[in-house]
């Protein structure tokens, strides 16, 4: 997939975005002030940006956290950290990726405690090399966007899955909500409907 045809993709979404109507507060994912964690595993490794002929041996696993700083009629936005980890194959020498970073995303609610995001990722790559005489590392900016989809199952635990431009095409996990309550909720008295 060229990075032209994923943003045309990206704009199409964000014009049907942009038609749909305002939701119902009280089933927001990720209303104001409210934080929520992700862990995740990588699939499809994007063979542009790591390179053709690496392995995986360790699927990109990772642990995000967001928090939501501002919501309007339209969508909600949220800022946050991301740890990831994984392994590659590369020339005979093992390569150790670990990615600290930071995320800012843009929230908008489709269906009940559903919502499909726009996330944009940079961060550092410790990498080491290590092969069996000697070790190097390398440092270097990772950076990349995707677009995915929030489900809550209940009112801590979700699901979701993102793709896009980034190290990976695809990844999917878990999601934990520490409240396990919207802020509209404890204020409007909603329950919501699982």
């Amino acid at each position: 997939m060229s990075k032209n045809s994923i943003i045309v993709f990206l704009l199409i979404l964000c014009g049907v975005i942009n038609n749909l109507h305002a939701q119902d507060s009280t089933k927001i994912v990720l209303p104001r002030g409210e934080s929520i964690f992700k862990l995740s595993a990588a699939y499809f490794n994007n063979k542009s940006i790591t390179n053709v002929d690496a392995k995986m041996k360790i699927p990109p696993l990772s642990l995000q956290y967001e928090i939501c700083f501002d919501e309007n009629d339209f969508c909600s936005f949220s800022t946050g950290a991301y740890l990831k980890y994984g392994q590659l194959e590369y020339n005979y020498k093992n390569y150790h990726q670990t990615i600290l970073g930071g995320v800012i995303s843009m929230h908008k609610n489709i269906f009940n405690d559903t919502d499909i995001y726009l996330i944009g990722r940079a961060g550092f790559d410790f990498a080491r090399m290590f092969q069996s005489s000697n070790d190097e590392k390398i440092t270097a900016l990772e950076y990349g966007i995707c677009l995915g989809i929030n489900k809550m199952f209940s009112p801590k635990f979700g699901f979701f899955i993102e793709g896009g431009w980034y190290s990976t095409f695809l990844s999917a996990g878990f999601i934990y909500r520490p409240s396990g309550i919207s802020k509209y909720q404890m204020f409007y008295g909603a329950t919501p409907k699982y």
